[in-house]
This record gives C-alpha cells, sequence and structure tokens, in this order.
C-alpha cells in the first residue's frame, strides 16, 4: 500500500502485484480502480490536546493519575496481537495475520501488566494512518491510546493522524469513537491496482477464512491461532 504519495505511483511491475494508494488529493492513475470517500484528520501539531473536547481530556488525565502504563511498540507484540484476536472475536470478523501487520507500530495501554486497549498505526509521511482495534470494555483506555498516538506524531512531525475512512454521518460507536477528537473531515481518493487472477485468488482466501472462522465460532473453540502464522 502506498498512502499519501507526494507523486502519482505508477502501476506494479509484476503483473501479479496488487497496488492500493490513499490519497487526499484526485489523482491521474492509468489502469487503477478510483473511488472517493470521506476520512478524518486528528491534528496532532502544536498544543494538539486543545482541540480535544474537555470530557475527552479528562478521561485522558485519569487514566495518567490511576497510572495505566501506555506503551509504545516499532512492532506489533505477542499479547497486544492477543488483544487485537480477542477483539476481532468479540466483532465477529476475521483478524489481520502477523505477516499483514508487519509494518506497523502498536500503541497499547496496559493495567496491572496487562493489555486492556490498543491500536496499530502505519507511519506514512506526511500523516499516520490509523488501524483501530480495542477490547471495547475499556472507553478510557481507548482514548488514552489515541492521545498516545497523537502524541508520538507531535514528536516526529507528523501533520495529523488519518482515522481511516468514516462515513459523512455519524453511525456506529467506532465512528463516534473516531469523531471525538477535534476529527476534520476531508474527502479521500482511493486507487486500486488489481489484476483479474489476483483478485479472484484473493476473495477465495477471504471466503475460506470467514466459513474456518465461524465454524470454530460455533463450536466455541480456541480461534485465531491460524492467522498468526506468517
Amino acid at each position: 500500500m502506498i498512502a499519501f504519495p507526494a507523486e502519482a505511483p505508477t502501476r506494479p511491475t509484476y503483473p501479479l502485484e496488487r497496488l492500493l494508494v490513499l490519497s487526499l488529493k484526485p489523482l491521474a492513475l492509468k489502469d487503477f480502480k478510483e473511488g472517493k470517500g470521506y476520512t478524518g484528520l486528528i491534528s496532532c501539531q502544536g498544543e494538539f490536546i486543545n482541540n480535544f473536547p474537555d470530557r475527552i481530556v479528562r478521561y485522558i488525565r485519569q487514566t495518567i493519575r490511576e497510572q495505566m502504563d501506555a506503551r509504545r511498540f516499532d512492532a506489533v507484540p505477542p499479547d497486544v496481537y492477543d488483544l487485537y484476536l480477542a477483539h476481532t472475536r468479540q466483532k465477529g470478523f476475521p483478524p489481520k495475520s502477523k505477516s499483514e501487520l508487519q509494518d506497523c507500530m502498536a500503541f497499547c495501554v496496559y493495567e496491572q501488566g496487562r493489555p486492556i486497549s490498543g491500536m496499530f498505526v502505519l507511519p506514512s509521511d506526511p500523516l499516520l494512518l490509523l488501524g483501530i482495534f480495542s477490547d471495547g470494555e475499556q472507553p478510557k483506555a481507548a482514548k488514552r491510546v489515541m492521545y498516545e498516538v497523537c502524541l508520538w506524531g507531535h514528536e516526529h512531525g507528523y501533520g495529523a493522524v488519518d482515522v481511516n475512512k468514516l462515513e459523512e454521518k455519524e453511525g456506529l460507536s467506532n465512528e463516534v469513537f473516531k469523531r471525538s477528537f477535534g476529527t476534520v473531515i476531508v474527502p479521500r481518493y482511493r486507487y486500486v491496482y488489481q489484476p483479474t487472477i489476483y483478485r479472484l485468488a484473493f476473495t477465495m482466501r477471504e471466503s475460506i477464512q470467514r466459513i474456518r472462522w465461524m465454524t470454530a465460532r460455533r463450536e466455541h473453540k480456541g480461534i485465531g491461532n491460524e492467522y498468526a502464522e506468517k
């Protein structure tokens, strides 16, 4: 994936390679399928926390008083990945494999040595691309994680955090969460180069994974380990 390129990229060198391009401005890309949607940008410039509503700031300060431990990782550690697997089980959708997350950083809040809320982030100049997850039971901790992501972006010269897709109107709780940090809604363009044979193989793989996932859920067995394989 290429996120927010300074110049329009060319089609892949290899005929079976899939390429996804995200941009905040329209690009002229030959042989790419174009789509337009919306995303949200959370500023991490200057005193960015002043853009957060007061109630969000109170939540963040409360986690600090309660000595919740915020940690950053250059790669996704096993305990954070396990938390992510638990989240996907709760939501009922197949998780990404570790290899699919290999370029991501992980931000996580711990309580008494146990991870309770986390996020994956893909650094992509000039924005940080966010992949949100949480265990769904720790709203204060999730807000602290977002603060830590913005803080890291501020420390490393990023302009904003892209919350990675929003609808024009508020809908699910995840959408409400993404909008609750002084988020600015902007158009975002999505370009995909995907050969037919790749699309068929990808669709088949996704269908098989979903069938295995739902079967395991019905049988109440441990699930997710097969997705951890590289």
